[in-house]
């Protein structure tokens, strides 16, 4: 069984066809212009490997190789994919790309794609909302800092520790 989904420049899914719908187990209806490709990849397999992907698909006409995805039941899919890059006439009769094709195949082998430490750490960044928690934590430091300065016992170290917790 094969898949093929069109999606735009931004990964709005455009197209799909019944291989789509039964291998991911969504309904067409569900998805087309209402939710982007990645919704079938794990989040640090899109962090750490579909960028290059689509750049390899843009530079060389095509991207090949093996994932996993998730299907609508939560379930693993091993593939093989291949993206391509698709393209549209402009009102200048100019060749523009307008997204992407991807092809998958349902293959039988445990495909295992690794993630570098490096996403990881992107990936918790992104969940703790850290640059947002480190905005949070700056204007109590600059007034723990003033009142430890004034030095009239106004500062507690517990008390601002706890102000954390």
């Amino acid at each position: 069984m094969k898949s093929v989904i069109t999606c735009d420049m931004e990964g709005v899914i455009l197209t799909m066809n019944k291989g789509a719908e039964e291998i991911f187990g969504y309904d067409k209806n569900e998805l087309i212009g209402l939710k982007r490709v990645s919704i079938f990849s794990p989040g640090e397999i899109v962090l750490q490997n579909v960028a290059n992907w689509l750049k390899t698909a843009v530079d060389k006409g095509e991207y090949n190789g093996e994932t996993y995805f998730i299907n609508k039941n939560k379930s693993k899919i091993n593939a093989k994919i291949k993206i391509t890059p698709t393209y549209s006439k402009n009102t200048s009769n100019e060749s523009v790309q307008t997204g992407y094709c991807g092809y998958t195949e349902v293959i039988d082998k445990n495909v295992n794609v690794p993630i570098n430490f490096s996403t990881k750490l992107i990936k918790g960044l992104a969940i703790t909302r850290m640059p947002f928690t480190s905005a949070s934590i700056f204007p109590v430091m600059i007034v723990a800092c003033y009142f430890a300065g004034i030095g009239d016992n106004l500062f507690s170290t517990p008390i601002l520790v706890s102000s954390f917790f």
